[in-house]
C-alpha cells in the first residue's frame, strides 16, 4: 500500500498531529505522547514546533510500511 499517498489524500497536508498518527496506528495518543518524551524508538519519526509535536507524512509513511512487514 502507498501510505504517502494516502495520508496526503486523506489529510491534504505534509504532517499529522499526535491525534491523527494515533488514529491512523490505532494507539492512544497517551502511548504517542509517552514514547515522544522518551524519544521512543518505536514511534515514527516526529519534530517539535514550540510545543506541538508533529509527524512528518513522508517519514510515517516509511514507519507505516515497515511496521505492516513485520505483522
Amino acid at each position: 500500500m502507498d501510505y504517502e499517498k494516502f495520508l496526503i489524500e486523506k489529510y491534504n497536508k505534509i504532517s499529522l498531529s499526535v491525534e491523527e498518527v494515533a488514529q491512523e496506528l490505532n494507539i492512544t495518543k497517551r502511548m504517542i505522547t509517552d514514547r515522544v518524551s522518551k524519544a521512543s524508538a518505536d514511534i515514527p519519526p516526529f519534530r517539535r514546533i514550540g510545543k506541538k509535536t508533529v509527524f512528518p507524512i513522508k517519514p510515517l509513511a516509511k514507519f507505516m510500511e515497515q511496521t505492516e512487514r513485520l505483522m
